[in-house]
This record gives structure tokens, sequence and C-alpha cells, in this order.
């Protein structure tokens, strides 16, 4: 999901370099809270880069490169110089290192050319102080540009999505009505099966539902003793499988509590299905 918010910024380089020169301008901003993910990121980024390259120059299409490099708090001095001295097309970071770039002169000269900006993991900061400092900082960077900017959020968990979505475009510019949420969630279908050792333990357990199940409310705890009596003497031969399946009734009947269409006694040999 990472790397697809790149693909329209991308696609706008590559149409660019194949015009004329790419220029030493930052054109794409990437902030993510965490800074292990930002490194990530900048690996992800490196195949794809070299295999646009390999494309075109199998089609004997003009060479086009598009450097991305990583600044946080981690990067080096060296590092740091060369930025300043020839500007990344992408520049991936966090959203306290976005500050400090935007305090710096030599920073927001890096930054005034840019026209993306994604934020992943958006739900992390949204509702925190770090998710208000960001949103200034994203203010901030709107001004320096001086012309509205692409805001690409990601998150696989956000929710209520469209106060997210306020979050990310701001309250400035007027462009609220430009924004277009894409969510391709959906709810997973369960499917619970419960497999049981073979018989005698799977006898004790039928035995003692079903006796749960003649008696009345009242008598589930003598039941459930009558289930456990039945395994101890069925498995006691074995001291070790019966330390550790004694707790199997117990579990049952939690499931029985939580999906009332859980029905051991009627179940095949050995297996024990939930739809």
């Amino acid at each position: 999901m990472g790397f697809a918010a790149f693909l329209a910024a991308i696609d706008q380089l590559v149409k660019e370099g194949l015009e004329r020169a790419l220029p030493d301008e930052t054109r794409i901003v990437y902030v993510s809270p965490l800074k292990a993910l930002s490194n990530d990121i900048q690996r992800n980024l490196d195949a794809p880069l070299a295999g646009i390259r390999e494309e075109l120059a199998a089609r004997n299409l003009p060479d086009v490169v598009i450097r991305a490099v990583v600044r946080t708090g981690d990067t080096s001095q060296s590092e740091r110089a060369g930025m300043r001295r020839k500007a990344p097309h992408i520049v991936v970071t966090t959203p306290e290192s976005l500050y400090i770039l935007l305090g710096s002169q030599s920073g927001r000269d890096m930054l005034a050319t840019c026209r993306t900006v994604i934020v992943d993991e958006i739900h992390a900061i949204a509702g925190n102080k770090r998710g208000a400092h960001l949103a200034l900082s994203l203010e901030r960077l709107r001004a320096l540009t001086g012309r509205p900017m692409t805001r690409i959020g990601l998150s696989a968990t956000q929710k209520p999505i469209e106060e997210v979505a306020k979050f990310l475009i701001g309250t400035g510019g007027g462009h609220a009505d430009r924004c277009t949420i894409i969510d391709s969630g959906h709810a997973r279908s369960r499917d619970l099966a419960l497999e049981l050792p073979p018989a005698p333990l799977h006898d004790g357990l039928v035995t003692g539902c079903r006796k749960r199940q003649r008696h009345g409310p009242g008598q589930a705890k003598r039941a459930r003793r009558d289930c456990r009596r039945n395994q101890r003497r069925r498995l006691r031969g074995s001291a070790s499988s019966a330390q550790t399946l004694k707790y199997i009734p117990v579990q049952v009947d939690m499931l029985r509590q939580r999906s009332p269409n859980l029905f051991l006694a009627h179940a095949v040999p050995h297996t024990v299905e939930y739809r």
C-alpha cells in the first residue's frame, strides 16, 4: 500500500524526465510516524525505481534518475550535506524531522518545490499531540510552496475515515470538497473449527454434554463434574494428557456461551465445527 501511493507522483516524474532532464528538486515528501518504516520504504523504493530505469533502457528511451533519500535524526552529517548540494526528488522523513527541516533555511529551500505529501499510518498520530504538530507542519509546507499540494493519507485501521480525511486536508485553502476517500475495507467471513483428540476423550465430552442437556439449568455444575470424571477415568493411563486436557470442558462451555449454535453433542467423532 505504501508504494502504491507513490505511483501517480513517480509517473509524473518519469513523464517529465522523458521530455527534459529532471531538475534537482524535491517533489514528494513521505512522512511516517515510525522511523523503521521510513527506512523500509526507502529500501522498497530502490527496486521499483531501478526497474523503471531498466525498462526505459530496454525501450531505448532516455534514462530518468529519480533519487529517494531518508531524512531522520539518524541521518549522518555527510548525507545531510549531500541533500543540501543536490536535492533528492523524494524525501522520506518523520513528523519531527519535517518540523526541523521547515525550521532551517536549507530545509525550506529544499521543500519549496514539493507537490505531493504522503502521510503513512495516519491513524497513529491523528488523535494525539504528534498529529497536531504534523498538521501545523503541513500547513507551513503548503504556505511555503505557495500552491495546493496533493495530500495522501494511508492506513489500514483509520476510523471514522471522514474525520481522518478532515485532519489530512486541514482547514485552510478551501479545498475540503476536493478530498476523495478510498475505503477498501471489508468484513471477513469466519470459519471456526474445534478439533478434539480421538476417543475416549470425545466420548467423555459428548457424555457430559448430553447429561447437561438432559438435566435442567440448575444441574449444569453436576454435568460438568461428571464430564471431568469421565475424562479422568478414560485418561488414567496418561497423567500428562489428563493434566493438559482437563481444561477442555471449561473452554467448551465458554465457546457454547459465546456461540449458541455450537452443539458438541451432535458433532461427528473427533471434530466439532461451527459455521
